[in-house]
């Protein structure tokens, strides 16, 4: 499987409904590379979603231990 096949269905938002971010698709493709075993491919993104994650705890206001 290439790259290339990967699909990933646009999810549909009720209009006025909070956004998540990137977090749901970034879970997605996770998964996606640990079924097809492309272990160094969700290892990155799993890097991804932490990093989105720790953006979305500054924006709220807190203290972030990290880098």
């Amino acid at each position: 499987m290439s790259d290339e096949n990967i699909v990933i269905p646009a999810r549909r938002r009720a209009f006025g409904a909070e956004k998540k971010g990137f977090e749901p698709e970034l879970e997605t493709l996770i998964a996606i590379a640990e079924r097809e075993g492309r272990d160094f491919l969700a290892y990155l993104l799993t890097m991804a979603l932490v990093h989105v994650r720790e953006g979305n705890e500054e924006s709220a206001g807190r203290k972030n231990v990290g880098h």
